[in-house]
């Protein structure tokens, strides 16, 4: 008799670790899954910034490729106004 009550409290045992188990490896999954979406937040805004900060830089560089080129067909323009016209 002895012998059944404790492979009885055994298997409750085993089963009350099981169950802790279960409950802890879940909790795990819920952090990870927490954690993951929180990563993955962070990329999508990371990503977002350096985008902007791209789409600025090649603005910047667009305008002063605009300003190189217009202080360029000025000067060019000068030049070719103070050039003496040959009349034949």
């Amino acid at each position: 008799m002895r012998a059944l009550e404790e492979e009885r409290e055994r298997q409750e045992k085993r089963q009350r670790q099981d169950d802790n188990r279960a409950t802890l490896d879940f909790s795990l999954k819920l952090k990870m899954k927490k954690k993951a979406r929180e990563v993955q937040e962070e990329l999508a805004l990371d990503m977002k910034i350096l985008q902007q900060m791209l789409t600025e830089t090649n603005n910047e560089t667009m305008e002063k490729l605009q300003r190189k080129v217009f202080n360029w067909y000025t000067a060019w323009g000068m030049i070719i106004q103070e050039l003496p016209l040959h009349h034949t």
